[in-house]
């Protein structure tokens, strides 16, 4: 018994490929990222439910759904090229749709999140071939992130000021009338 292990050790150490992880963690603050803000545009990440309609998710789940939708995924496979990484150029030449779909799969299959439910906080980690590119994932999953963060708090404040020019709108409408009957 102790030889078929130690066999199946070195075996398993010499020849099973190596992956080497990275990641963050992050305190996602509902008050610059409100759930309703980024659950609006969920849709835009891939995803087809509104997460604060089911529960209420609060800011870190909906970041978790985020960091693993497809749309994030593929930003960071076409921003990184990890078709090479994962051996999957060729089929990229010969199809590139399936080579994509192929390519996330494996960065969400690879990509792993928690949320620690007493702090909020919520860590990820990713594999890859390389610690560099385990590095480099990890950071871009960090930008798309940030970058979603700010789409949807551009879009409430887009939204808010539609609104309060509406508003402005029907007030001088409703001055002007009253004016109109003095």
């Amino acid at each position: 018994p102790a030889v078929v292990t130690l066999i199946a050790v070195l075996t398993s150490l010499f020849f099973l490929p190596r992956k080497y992880a990275s990641g963050a963690s992050l305190l996602p603050d509902a008050e610059t990222s409100p759930a309703s803000s980024l659950s609006s545009l969920l849709g835009q990440a891939g995803l087809p439910f509104d997460l604060a309609a089911f529960g209420g998710g609060g800011s870190a789940e909906i970041h978790r759904e985020i960091l693993g939708s497809y749309s994030v995924c593929r930003n960071v496979v076409d921003g990184l090229l990890l078709y090479e990484a994962y051996g999957l150029a060729d089929l990229g030449r010969e199809h590139p749709q399936a080579a994509q779909q192929e390519a996330v799969a494996r960065l969400q299959a690879d990509l792993a999140v928690d949320i620690d439910a007493a702090s909020g906080v919520l860590r990820f980690a990713v594999l890859a071939p390389t610690p560099s590119l385990a590095k480099a994932i990890a950071g871009r999953l960090v930008a798309e992130l940030d970058s979603f963060n700010l789409a949807a708090q551009r879009e409430a404040g887009n939204r808010r000021a539609s609104f309060l020019s509406e508003r402005l709108g029907v007030a001088e409408r409703e001055l002007d009338r009253a004016r109109a009957a003095l």
